[in-house]
């Protein structure tokens, strides 16, 4: 019987681990591919209405997750146990979500386009001391550590000297602390409340899609009405594409939270970024300055070494819970009872 629950227990590791791998691939490759859709709306297209294009993604999240739980293809967890503790947060994400994107276009207004991403790399810093202030994940040193020098890479690849306002710094301030307060609520509803990523679905994404679009009227309404609706409709087709790849987006994203921890997901774009630009250096002949090669290498370098860690210590935490399992039981672990001498057979 215990044999048993222990090769259930392996299958259900292996099945999570292979799982967040599928995730992070699928967030890395398909953060790309949203922007340079959302890109052709809204520049290439004239479409100037950042704030309903970027809800896309989050609506057919929020349509599809309720869509399959009304043809019971899913099952979502209820909110009758403590409504409370559950509303709050998610509540929370959708103000924090369209309050960062708010400000994080108004910065664009006062601040240099590198001077920001620079602001932005650091972003992934203030999440863990978020986190470890919260107390919603235990980050080990090592860990603290590489996420530093992926953020130093970062900051290294952009550093130039800019024309700084008082003002755009402040508002960017408070965007990047707005996603990061989201991300930790989001990592609290999943892993302390124990909802999943459809969960996620089902819940966040409606809250967050009602108040971009709330933002989307109160900002873009004149653009969005304007000649009666006609360049609004005539975009139909890449908004249904943009909500298509929003929803790989959202829930590889959900999920790589649920099973490893926000700051990954952070982390994951940061060393998709510079993988993109090293890619283009080197493939297509893209100019480059040795400041900037040196900072995305050391990026994609500790974002190496922090997967490890994250690995070891996954690997570390299951092997403790397997040994205090087996303690509870009143038995030994196979590896400590090799160990022991066999107990005489004689009375």
């Amino acid at each position: 019987m215990v044999q048993q629950d222990e090769q259930s227990l392996l299958r259900k590791k292996n099945t999570c681990s292979a799982a967040a791998i599928i995730s992070i691939c699928i967030y890395a490759l398909s953060g790309p591919l949203i922007i340079q859709v959302n890109k052709t709306i809204i520049k290439d297209h004239g479409l100037h209405a950042p704030a309903l294009v970027s809800s896309m993604g989050i609506l057919f999240t929020a349509l599809s997750t309720h869509l399959l739980a009304l043809m019971r293809m899913i099952t979502v967890k209820s909110l009758r146990e403590d409504p409370k503790a559950a509303m709050i947060p998610i509540l929370l994400v959708g103000m924090c979500t369209a309050c960062s994107f708010l400000l994080g276009n108004k910065a664009y207004v006062y601040l240099e386009p590198g001077f920001l991403q620079m602001m932005k790399a650091a972003t992934p810093a203030l999440l863990m001391i978020a986190l470890i202030v919260f107390r919603v994940e235990r980050i080990s040193c090592g860990v603290s550590l590489c996420c530093l020098f992926m953020v130093g890479g970062s900051v290294l690849a952009v550093l130039h000297s800019p024309r700084i306002n008082a003002t755009g710094v402040i508002i960017q301030v408070g965007s990047q602390g707005c996603e990061v307060f989201q991300n930790v609520l989001i990592q609290f509803f999943l892993q302390r409340l124990s909802f999943t990523a459809l969960d996620a679905g089902y819940y966040i994404a409606p809250m967050s899609t009602l108040c971009c679009f709330i933002l989307s009227w109160f900002l873009e309404a004149e653009i969005l009405t304007k000649d009666g609706g006609q360049l609004l409709f005539s975009e139909v087709w890449w908004l249904c594409a943009s909500g298509i790849v929003g929803v790989a987006v959202n829930y590889s994203s959900f999920f790589v939270i649920q099973f490893i921890s926000s700051l990954m997901a952070k982390l994951v774009v940061v060393a998709r970024s510079a993988g993109y630009v090293i890619v283009l250096i080197v493939a297509c002949g893209e100019h480059w300055k040795p400041l900037e090669l040196v900072g995305y290498a050391i990026t994609l370098v500790a974002f190496a070494v922090y997967s490890h860690l994250k690995s070891s210590e996954s690997k570390e935490k299951d092997k403790s819970g397997k040994v205090a399992d087996a303690e509870t039981a009143g038995e030994q672990p196979d590896d400590v009872a090799q160990d022991q001498p066999l107990m005489s057979t004689r009375a």
